[in-house]
């Protein structure tokens, strides 16, 4: 089998509201961190990541970006995040956020494994899945009533 390597120069626009990267940040600095030269070793309970000065600096500034606008959750900024930082991103964030009683960390969870997705995606050279393997059991029970009607 191929070793797979990621590209870090791909990057994919992650879209936050202030709830979803004050979530970001708050598990961030929930890190012990150990700062060596460009990475941040962080060993939290029983949730291990290891993410780049890079991706703090980001998540920090779309927290100020966003702060003036804190009460207002239709406002969006994008960070770009490399396939790595995203894994972090999903590494950290716990399934049970809630932000003013409305659940945060499934929708960001899903943006981030979409984000995942298509960088890989790109990088496999494959932008759709084929007819076979997007069917639904739904559709393979019509395909077996349409079978059964032709062969009594």
């Amino acid at each position: 089998m191929d070793e797979f390597i990621s590209e870090d120069s791909t990057t994919y626009p992650l879209s936050v509201n202030f709830a979803e990267i004050m979530t970001l940040e708050n598990y961030l600095q929930n890190y012990q961190e150990e700062l060596v030269e460009d990475r941040v070793a962080a060993i939290p309970i029983n949730r291990p990541a290891s993410f780049s000065k890079s991706l703090l600096l980001k998540v920090a500034s779309t927290y100020v970006e966003l702060y003036d606008n804190r009460n207002d959750l239709d406002k969006y900024s994008t960070m770009t995040c490399t396939e790595a930082e995203l894994w972090c991103l999903r590494q950290i964030i716990p399934p049970n956020v809630t932000f003013n009683n409305v659940a945060i960390a499934p929708m960001l969870k899903k943006k981030i494994l979409e984000g995942i997705i298509s960088l890989n995606s790109i990088i496999l050279g494959t932008n759709e899945f084929s007819e076979e393997e997007d069917k639904s059991k739904y559709d393979v029970g019509g395909d077996i009533i349409e079978w059964l009607r032709q062969n009594p």
